[in-house]
Formats: structure tokens, sequence, C-alpha cells
């Protein structure tokens, strides 16, 4: 099982994502942490 977070912080034009994944086994013990991190930037739709 696994959850995730999401964090939104806006940086210049481009919004940085941040997923906090927490990896849980069976016995919803914490096997593994990770932190991803992306950068977007939102299309001009005109």
């Amino acid at each position: 099982m696994t959850s995730t977070t999401q964090i939104n912080v806006t940086a210049s034009k481009a919004k940085q994502v941040k997923w906090l994944v927490d990896v849980v086994d069976e016995t919803g013990e914490t096997v593994a942490l990770a932190t991803i991190l992306t950068m977007v930037k939102k299309l001009d739709q005109s």
C-alpha cells in the first residue's frame, strides 16, 4: 500500500509540485520514504 501527499508551492511563473511518498508493508510499517519534486508551467490556452 502506498500513500501520497501533494504539496503545491508557487515559484515565479512555474509551480513546484512536491509529492511525499510513504511506502508501507502489509503490517502498516513504513519501509521507504521518498520525495518527488517536479516543476510545471501552465500553458497559455488563448
